[in-house]
Formats: C-alpha cells, structure tokens, sequence
C-alpha cells in the first residue's frame, strides 16, 4: 500500500515536472493570435520591444523581436541581416526558431552567424559589412525570436521608431524606451500615434517610454501619401553629437549644415595634373557647356558604390581619391564633381535629401538626421541646375522620380538651407506616340511605333536602352500590351543629350489582333497606352489620394483598312474633365483609314478619402473607352 502510494505520488510529481517543461517550452503559438490581427497580414508582430540608452557620446540599441511569419511574403522577417561599420558594432546575436505550436526547434547563435562584407572589391569601403543569419526554414506558420545589441559610436545616428516595419504586418505588443543621461537630451516628434509617450525624469537622466497594441496590418493602396506619413512614427534627434572629433546639434536646420560643411573642408583639392586637364578642355565652352562637361566627364570615369549615407560614414573622400580609383558612393561622387566645376571657377552646393519615389520631404520644422543620398546644385545666373551624379546616364539637370518635387537641405557656406527641388511641368512629362497600323484580311495586323519618353517617364527607358539585346527583347515583350505579336525590329535614340527625352522605335506583327466573325472584322480601337487595370482603391480609405506629378500620354494611331472593307461602326469620341484629371479621345475617317487620337492628363493632386469612388470612377470610364472596338464589314 505505501509503495503504490510512493508510486502514485512519484508517477503525479514526474508529469507535473513535464507539464512545466512543455509549457515553458512552448512560445508563441500562432493559435494564440487573434484572428483580426491575422487578416491580410504577411507577419504578426508578436513583440517589438527596443531599448535605447543614450550616453554622452554614444547609444546601446537592445532589441528583443518576435515575428511569427503566416506565409511566403512574410520571409524577409525570419532572416536577420544588420549592417556595421567603422561607427557601429552588433553583438549578443541569438536566433530562436519556433513551429506553430511554439515548440523551440534551433537557436542560432555565434558561429552560426555569417560576417561578411556589404561591399565586395572596392578598399575604400572594406569597413561596411553585415552580419546574417538565414534559417531557410518554410514550414509555415512559423515563428522567429530575434535578439541582438547595436552600439553607434556617435549619438548621431538615432534613429526614429517606426510602429509598422511594412504593409500587410500586424503588431500584438511593440514598446520604445529611451534612457538618457544628463547631458545627452533628445529631441522627439510624435506623428499619428493613436496615444502619446510618457516622460519621466530622475537623478540619473530622463526616461521616454511607448507602448502600443494590438494594431491591425493594412494593406497598400495606389495613389498613397509616403507610408512614412500613414503610419505611428516618433521622428528621433540628439540636440548635440559629436563624430569623429567635431561637434554638430541640431538646434536648427542652419547649424546641422554648418555642422555638416565642416566636413567638405578640405575635400575637393584634385592633383595638378587633373586640374590642368580640365581647365584646357574647358576653355573655350561657355558656363552652361562647361557645366555639362563636367558632369558627362564625372559619368564616363567614375563608378557608383551603393553605400546609404548613414552606412560608411558622413565624410565624403577626398575628390583626389575618387579621381584616382574611379569609384564612390553618392557623396563621394557629388563632391568629386563638386570639386572639378570649382577649377573652372564655378560654384555648386552639396544637397542631402531622403530619395525615392515613395519618400517623403524632409521635415521642415524638426531637424533630424533623415537623409540617404546627396546630389549637387548649380546656381546659374537666375536659374538651378541639379545633378544627379550616381545615374551614369542621366541628362544634366535631369532628378527622375528618385529625388523631384520634395524639401532638401541644401549646404551652404553659412549653414543648411531648405530648398525645393525641381517639379516636372505638365509639358516635361509626357508619353506620346505615333503609330500606323496595316489590317489584313485575317484580322492580322503590322504595326509601327515611335514612342517618346521625357521627363520622369525618361529614366526607365533610358536604362533599358543600355541593357543587351536579349534583355531588351525581354523587356519588351513584357511590357507591349498586345496579345499575341512578334517583334520584327526596336531601336532607342536620343536626339540632344542634355535633355531626359528618348525616342523608342518599334515594329511588331500582331496575329489576330480584330476578331473575324462572318463578314466582320472587330479591332480594338487602343493599341498603346491602354489603361486596363483599375487603381486599387477601397470604398473604406483611409488615407488621402495623392498625384505626386503631371502624367500624361497623347496617342495618335492611323489604321489602313483592307480594301475589301468598309467602317460599318465607329468607337464613340469621349471626354471625361474632373478637377485631377482629363482624358480626350475621338476617331477622324477618311475612305481608307481611321485616325485614333487619344489624349489622357493627371495633374498633382490631394483628394480626400471620400473622394476615392470619384477617382476610382474617372478611371473605370477611361477603361471602358479605351477598350471600345472599331467594327468593319465587307464590301457587298
């Protein structure tokens, strides 16, 4: 009896012990997330909980991370991948991998870890390097826990804490704290946050702290403001830094650039010979000439290395440097240019900006460091010329999409100054082609094309024009919106080199492009610039429509008909005017063709959420009649 006691309490004791065990093993089931947080989302966010601890002259970053990954889209977060530098060191890397259950499956830690370098073959920046771990693991639902230390060696490189990482993620649990020492106060900008942070001080510095939770993911919609400017941010700024030995704030805009101007002193000296090279092939151009001189010489020598501007440091190298290798990143490459036009006694200013298409400006009224490239400004006579010197191919005075229409800090010998940079005009962003189309009596057809891309539309094209002939025959054929043609011959010109505008020659045979039934032939009326794909917009925005630039295509198509046809029907001739938008189209006949002039416009705009059906309809009607066909008979 007292042994089946012993037993019994033995047998209690020992499944209690593993009761325990599997309990604390058991982490982050994906059953335990609710499924309002599931919709729509790539990732849960289970816990984001960073910690930053502001010193006097540098800052700890602790990060303890959760994701749990609900399909394919989501894999980029299983992966845990950081840059460092000469600036920046990562440490106390672990990764744990768990199942859908929450069973622990590996941890991956030390040699686990790939080091390696950011940037392969080029010496000047050996320093940048990352450092990866990859589980390769797909079994999904799965979840990963990320933990790691980043130390910066400047107070300089806070940065802001931004609630969503990306669209289609959902956040159970995500906190912000910021520990400061006397000294070393922060300034802060609390954006769409849906409650505020606290604030706490005490004899060992000044406490931030922010929580939130449960926050659904949404997924992203055309036409959107920058997602910087939709989601709960908290921009960040040291009100003093030091970096290797200067001494910055950013009390104001004007003393960052000063800080910042510090740092070209000294730069932009080139060797004798280089200086004497350039001031013969210059001497007989006028300014503007020797200005795009320049700029085509820096293009034809120099390589660009893609190296953020946070990333590899804030010093451009000296312009001797980069005229000796051939090679820089984009500050390196704007102060060699920099330093070329000042042999020829022009003067040209550094301007640090957030490029993108989707980036937003800079925010006036909160200095920060919120800036990932430089490009060069030219004052001349009454007029700016802005350079773009990491785009080999780029016409001078040309930005693209990358960094138009947006608020820049622009380095003066006073300080930083904002400024504006270039907005395409409604006249410099065009598409506009001119094609001819031979019917056959089998509904085939052989067309010609001349397009014309200038302005923003340029950039794309222009590289395309580079690449080689199979990637260009690729290249086309994805993006001609012709079913069922081939491509006979292509050619790319571009006419004046100091101008973004490119002429793109085509000539395809298209099989079966108007259906035959009977004695009738049914032709589709828009063979370029179609719009078949209505903008993805919800009743239920949120979020204001945004036209960021002018866009506008104006298409004119000469059809032959077969002799043996006559028009029986014709596509209506419409027009469609709203207060963002406008589109034109109508046919002219004569007794063997039909003339198909098309014209559609988008002018900047910020409409309301309530006006998206509006928007969303003025492209459902241009849809609509661009699909409509042209119908011929017979002749009886």
């Amino acid at each position: 009896m007292i042994k089946s006691k012993i037993f019994a309490i033995t047998l209690l004791l020992f499944c209690t012990i593993n009761i325990v065990i599997a309990s604390a093993e058991q982490k982050y089931k994906i059953s335990d997330i609710h499924s309002a947080l599931k919709e729509n989302a790539k990732v849960v966010i289970r816990k984001s909980d960073i910690t930053i601890n502001v010193n006097l002259n540098n800052i700890v970053e602790e990060y303890n991370l959760v994701f749990s990954i609900l399909n394919k889209n989501g894999d980029i977060y299983s992966i845990f991948n950081e840059y460092y530098d000469k600036f920046s060191t990562v440490n106390n890397i672990r990764l744990t991998l768990y199942d859908s259950d929450g069973n622990k499956l590996k941890s991956y830690a030390g040699t686990d870890i790939i080091d390696m370098s950011a940037i392969s073959n080029y010496s000047l920046y050996e320093d940048n390097r990352i450092k990866l771990i990859n589980p390769k693991y797909k079994n999904y639902p799965f979840t990963v826990e990320i933990n790691y230390t980043k130390k910066y060696k400047s107070l300089l490189f806070l940065n802001d804490w931004k609630v969503y990482p990306d669209y289609d993620c959902s956040i159970e649990s995500t906190s912000l704290v910021i520990n400061t020492v006397p000294n070393s106060e922060i300034n802060f900008l609390e954006k769409n946050l849906p409650k505020k942070g606290s604030i706490l001080k005490d004899k060992e510095g000044t406490h931030y702290s922010w929580k939130l939770e449960n926050l659904k993911a949404f997924a992203e919609e055309d036409f959107e403001q920058a997602f910087e400017e939709l989601i709960p941010i908290v921009y960040l700024s040291p009100k003093k830094f030091e970096l290797e030995n200067t001494i910055g704030d950013f009390d104001s805009w004007l003393n960052f650039g000063k800080w910042y101007a510090s740092l070209l002193k000294g730069r932009d000296l080139l060797l004798p010979e280089t200086t004497t090279k350039i001031k013969e092939l210059t001497k007989d151009l006028t300014i503007y000439e020797k200005i795009n001189f320049i700029y085509k010489y820096m293009q034809n020598k120099t390589r660009y290395v893609s190296i953020q501007i946070g990333i590899g440091g804030w010093q451009p190298f000296e312009a001797s440097t980069v005229d000796r290798l051939g090679y820089g990143d984009c500050k390196a490459l704007t102060n060699y240019t920099a330093a070329l036009l000042k042999i020829v006694g022009i003067k040209s200013n550094h301007v640090i900006i957030k490029a993108g298409d989707n980036e937003p400006s800079l925010l006036t009224d909160f200095p920060s460091n919120s800036f990932n490239h430089v490009i060069l400004m030219v004052p001349v006579n009454n007029d700016t010329i802005f350079l773009e010197c990491t785009n080999p191919y780029s016409p001078i005075g040309h930005l693209g999409d990358f960094t138009d229409n947006r608020y820049a800090l622009m380095i003066s010998d006073s300080g930083g100054v904002i400024i504006k940079t270039k907005a395409y005009k409604q006249d410099e962003n065009i598409i506009s082609s001119n094609t001819s189309v031979n019917i056959l009596n089998n509904g085939n057809c052989i067309a010609s094309m001349k397009k014309i891309f200038s302005g923003t539309y340029f950039d794309d094209i222009n590289y395309i024009s580079n690449y080689t002939n199979d990637d260009i025959k690729e290249y086309l054929y994805e993006t001609i919106n012709i079913p069922d043609y081939s491509l006979n011959s292509y050619s790319f010109k571009q006419s004046d080199s100091t101008k973004p505008i490119i002429e793109q020659n085509i000539n395809i045979n298209i099989s079966n492009y108007a259906s035959k039934t009977g004695n009738y032939l049914f032709l589709p009326i828009n063979l370029s610039n179609r719009i078949s794909e209505i903008p993805k917009i919800k009743e239920t925005r949120k979020s204001n429509i945004v036209i960021k630039r002018y866009k506008t295509t104006f298409d004119t198509i000469i059809y032959t008909i077969p002799k043996e046809y006559v028009i029986e029907k014709k596509p209506l001739d419409n027009e469609f005017v709203t207060d963002f938008g406008s589109y034109h189209s109508k046919c002219i006949i004569t007794d063997s063709t039909i003339m198909y002039i098309r014209k559609f416009n988008l002018t900047p705009a910020i409409l309301q959420p309530n006006d998206a059906m509006k928007f969303k309809e003025f492209f459902k009607k241009v849809s609509t009649a661009d699909m409509e066909k042209l119908t011929l008979k017979v002749k009886l």
